[in-house]
């Protein structure tokens, strides 16, 4: 055996104890994520004749095929448009909501590739 086999055949064995799970993009047991259960609906503010709204509906459009072809079956729900305004401290409570939840997400990512990646 000479030392280019050596080296595929330890390469190849390298990977083969890799566990299935390791190798999707999300592994629910490990993070503990689950899938959507509702689908998302998309509320524009806007004016009515406001010229931007066909291209959020494109954007939404083009998301939607992406998912789609990706083999995922998350999209986006359906689009309503309102007039009027958000109040800022509604935003603002909005914002801290989601901050949060985007530590939370990426503490577990870190715990998990700390967990699999030290061994």
């Amino acid at each position: 055996m000479t030392r280019r086999h050596f080296l595929f055949a330890w390469f190849l064995l390298g990977l083969a104890p890799v566990p299935p799970s390791m190798c999707y993009a999300q592994a629910p047991s490990a993070t503990g994520a689950r899938a959507w259960t509702v689908i998302p609906t998309i509320v524009i503010v806007s004016a009515e004749n406001d010229t931007r709204l066909p291209l959020v509906r494109e954007a939404i459009d083009f998301w939607n095929r992406s998912f789609a072809e990706i083999g995922s079956a998350f999209r986006l729900g359906n689009v309503t448009q309102s007039a009027g305004a958000v109040p800022i401290e509604e935003l603002k409570a909005l914002h801290a909501v989601a901050a949060s939840t985007i530590k939370e997400a990426l503490g577990e990512i870190a715990q998990f590739f700390d967990a699999h990646l030290a061994k």
